[in-house]
Order: C-alpha cells, then sequence, then structure tokens
C-alpha cells in the first residue's frame, strides 16, 4: 500500500507543473482504474467514470488508425468544460484531466514523466 501512495504523491507532484490539471487518472486498455489523482478543485464529473475516459481513448485510436499513417501514441480532446491529454503506455492508458484554460503543450510535456510511474503498474497488468 505504501507503494501505491508513493506513486500518487509523485503524480500529484506532477500535477502542480501545470496550471488547470485538476485530475490524472492511469487505466489498464479496459478502463479499470489503477491510480486515480484529483485535486481539491475537481469535480467528480469525468473522473468518476473511468471507463468513459479510457473509451473516449479506445474509440480515437481505432479512427486514428484508419488513417493508415502508424500507430497513435497521444490523442487530445476538448469538451465544454474540460480538456483530456491521453497517453497510450503499452498496456496503460494515462488520461490528464484538465480545465479548458490548461496550456495543451504543458500537458503534453509530462509524458515522459509519468514512464517511471507507468513501469510500477505495468507489472500488476502483465501478471493479470
Amino acid at each position: 500500500m505504501a507503494h501505491i501512495e508513493d506513486c500518487k504523491r509523485d503524480t500529484l507532484e506532477l500535477m502542480r507543473k501545470v496550471d488547470g490539471l485538476i485530475a490524472v487518472m492511469i487505466t489498464d486498455r479496459e478502463g479499470v482504474p489503477l491510480i486515480k489523482v484529483v485535486n481539491e478543485m475537481c469535480e467528480q464529473t469525468m473522473t468518476g467514470r473511468p471507463t468513459f475516459v479510457a473509451a473516449n481513448f479506445t474509440a480515437g485510436v481505432e479512427q486514428a488508425g484508419k488513417l493508415g499513417i502508424g500507430q497513435c501514441h497521444t490523442i487530445v480532446t476538448r469538451y465544454h468544460n474540460y480538456q483530456i491529454v491521453h497517453f497510450n503506455k503499452d498496456k496503460l492508458i494515462v488520461a490528464l484531466i484538465a480545465n479548458t484554460n490548461a496550456n495543451i503543450g504543458e500537458l503534453l510535456a509530462l509524458e515522459d514523466e509519468f514512464d517511471l510511474i507507468c513501469q510500477e503498474f505495468r507489472h500488476c497488468v502483465e501478471y493479470n
């Protein structure tokens, strides 16, 4: 349990780097949440539905694959009140949920910083 708390603490530190980033979820491909970190200003609207967030990425990847330009690694979606950046991390999906004022470039710059955190969770997914 302490290991998960370390990952949550590291994720919260990453969240503090971008103004407007309100939640981070790491799920498996089916949308089963492995970790969810939200700031105190976050509404439960998006973070309460991790399967929706993962399905959003999966649908986007399928559509992008039809273009025939290679594997999709990142998808950015924008809604009325939110922006969601998805990173494909092998067997995991990292979803950054931000308000509409967050800088997309800053969100995208966080991708490599999630590698170590995802590496810890990837072992859980590989054995299940």
